[in-house]
Formats: structure tokens, sequence, C-alpha cells
């Protein structure tokens, strides 16, 4: 896990891209207390990466990465970041950002669960 965290912080930014489009195996593998804090907090600094790369992959990993968390609490900023998705200004065109955000939005809905609709 520490050279995942190393990789997914380094100052190239295909390593740190390439390190998003992994976090959904790195997460099933990992406790639900790791998963839960610091594979969250990794992918909250992957959506807000200087790299518009980056800050695409982790809109295009979202589903994948939030099913991963599906029958633990979620962090309630990921929702919010899932809603605002579609929103020009979190950087790439709207165009993928509404795809991704359509794209994942069964991924939501499963995780959050029924009641949450």
């Amino acid at each position: 896990m520490t050279t995942y965290i190393k990789l997914s912080k380094d100052t190239v930014w295909g390593v740190r891209r390439d390190a998003v489009a992994i976090l959904p195996e790195i997460s099933q593998i990992c406790s639900p207390e790791l998963r839960n804090t610091q594979l969250v907090d990794l992918y909250k600094l992957f959506s807000k990466d200087g790299s518009k790369w980056v800050k695409n992959a982790s809109f295009e990993y979202f589903g994948p990465f939030i099913v991963t968390l599906k029958g633990l609490p979620i962090d309630p900023s990921l929702i919010k970041h899932f809603i605002a998705m579609g929103d020009p200004k979190h950087g790439g065109s709207a165009n993928e950002n509404t795809f991704h955000c359509a794209y994942n939005f069964p991924a939501v809905l499963y995780t959050l669960g029924q009641g949450s609709w």
C-alpha cells in the first residue's frame, strides 16, 4: 500500500492517472477501514489534481470506485462531487463530464441503495 500511495502522488501526471485507473482494484483488496479512509482521501486528491487528465480519470473511474464502498458509510463529499461532476468548472469538456456522470449513475444508485434514491 505504501508504494501505491507514493505513486499516487508522483510528479508525473501519467503515473497519477494510472494510479486513478487502478484505484477500484486496489480498493477491492483493501480492508474496509483502509478503503473508507486512505483511499477515499486519495480519490479526493485525484479529483482536485492540477492535471486535467488525472482529474478526468477520477471522473471516469468514480463508479467502479464507489461500488467498492457499498455497505460502508459513504463520505457525503463524494456524493456532492458526483452531483457536481457535470459542471464544466471541474475541468475537461462539459460533454466528457456529463458522459462520466451518466455512465457512473447506476453505480452510485446501487451503492447508496434504494432508500437514498
